[in-house]
């Protein structure tokens, strides 16, 4: 499949931006493990948390590796909130 854009690349995973869905591809067979953690640690946090996460659609693996499919919000990312503010990282992580 092809997608609109790319948002990310790490040695072992590549993000898409594809419409208002987000895609992470796994380009090894044991990306499947860490898509279905990350599926699971973000239905906890949706569940647990009034936290404004995109919720995951799907997990599929494939010939070419696994994928991760989940929704697209625009924002900024927790990193990115944290670095604008060191000193109160804790009440953000707390959050």
């Amino acid at each position: 499949m092809d997608y609109d854009r790319i948002i990310a690349v790490s040695n072992d995973k590549t993000v898409y931006h594809h419409g208002d869905k987000r895609i992470k591809a796994y380009a090894l067979k044991e990306g499947f493990v860490y898509a279905l953690e990350e599926a699971l640690k973000t239905a906890k946090v949706l569940n647990k948390t009034q936290l404004r996460v995109p919720p995951i659609y799907s997990v599929t693996a494939n010939e070419k590796g696994v994928e991760c499919v989940g929704e697209f919000i625009e924002g900024e990312t927790l990193l990115l909130i944290l670095k604008q503010d060191l000193t109160n990282y804790k009440s953000v992580i707390d959050e």
